[in-house]
């Protein structure tokens, strides 16, 4: 596609585009979003490989209608012809944190701050993500170890990540899932990393399975105290 684009000295330029989006960033509900305008910035020399397109869009949907923002990069195809394609949009409403069932009451700070590290996330803010997780790691296990051992609260909360685990998870899933997401946490908040094989995306997923995992022994526990043995 074709289209016209301003420059900051006002100059129109035709330039050619691929990428619509197809979804808001904001509401997250597809759509056929609605073009308003286009301009493009470039660095001094004007080199057409800086440029970057931006389009004006807004949200067809009533309930929504937000202005936001399509980002496009120049590329070259076989033939070495320019287009730009769709790189980013902004803003960006980042999704709620999916939290298992009982966790959020035994930790609430946990929630909060992983809702807050997703946020993060969304703006591209990827060299904080990492730190954003382990600490709320650190929040949902302390937590959940003085919500158990409510006579050692004072000493869990004093202690390091790692020796709460290993002294006061007994479950083995939960251990074993926790100790490997505090090994990753560690690789984002230290210089060099020891798990290159693995990134972000495995500390979410070790995170996901160790609140699953306290969620189970917390649901199990209430329906076992309701419904005793006769």
């Amino acid at each position: 596609m074709d289209i016209d684009a301003t420059t900051p000295l006002g100059i129109n330029n035709q330039i050619r585009y691929s990428g619509v989006p197809d979804a808001c960033p904001v509401c997250k509900h597809a759509c056929q979003a609605i073009q308003l305008k286009t301009a493009v910035t470039f660095p001094e020399v004007g080199n057409i490989n800086d440029w970057t397109l931006q389009i004006l869009y807004r949200c067809p949907r009533q309930s929504c209608g937000r202005l936001f923002i399509g980002e496009y990069y120049p590329r070259r195809d076989h033939r070495q012809n320019i287009h730009f394609e769709l790189s980013s949009m902004y803003p960006r409403t980042a999704d709620k944190a999916e939290i298992a069932e009982g966790v959020e009451e035994i930790s609430p700070t946990f929630a909060k701050i992983l809702n807050q590290s997703l946020a993060a996330e969304s703006h591209s803010l990827d060299q904080i993500v990492g730190m954003g997780l382990r600490k709320a790691l650190e929040f949902l296990i302390k937590d959940y170890c003085a919500h158990k051992r409510p006579d050692k609260s004072a000493e869990i909360k004093e202690q390091t990540l790692g020796k709460c685990i290993t002294d006061y998870i007994t479950d083995a899933n939960i251990q074993r899932c926790a100790k490997r997401a505090t090994w990753l946490g560690n690789d984002e908040t230290h210089y060099s990393r020891v798990w290159t094989g693995h990134d972000i995306n495995d500390l979410k997923i070790l995170i996901r399975l160790t609140q699953n995992w306290i969620s189970n022994e917390l649901l199990t526990q209430k329906y076992s105290s309701e419904m005793p043995e006769s």
